[in-house]
């Protein structure tokens, strides 16, 4: 699937990655990839909410939840109240079986190397 494909407006897409990079400064976490998952990967629906999965290292001293509540204002600052699912996968954490069906479907917006 092409990123033309999703059903991500300019808008948001310049959104979401303006938030990452807000969040993880603020937070001081590296961001390594930020990706779509579920309903806004398939062309052929309408609506739904906006699925993101951002794999991240998190250095020593540093807290993933205040990544993820700065992410989350950072984006609500961008893209006005939206239903947004965000999944942080710090490499530590167990994600389980919806970890793996993630890994398995999304669809990556940006990566970092």
């Amino acid at each position: 699937m092409s990123l033309a494909e999703l059903r991500l407006t300019a808008q948001e897409k310049t959104g979401i990655r303006e938030a990452v990079e807000e969040a993880s400064a603020k937070a001081g976490i590296i961001w390594k990839r930020v990706s779509l998952f579920g309903s806004r990967t398939n062309p052929a629906l309408r609506g739904g909410d906006i699925d993101l999965y951002v794999e991240i290292s998190l250095p020593p001293d540093s807290d993933i939840r205040a990544f993820a509540r700065a992410f989350r204002i950072a984006l609500e600052d961008r893209l006005g109240e939206r239903k947004i699912d965000l999944v942080i996968d710090d490499g530590v954490r167990d994600l389980g079986a919806f970890g793996e069906i993630i890994r398995q479907s999304k669809v990556d917006l940006w990566t970092k190397s």
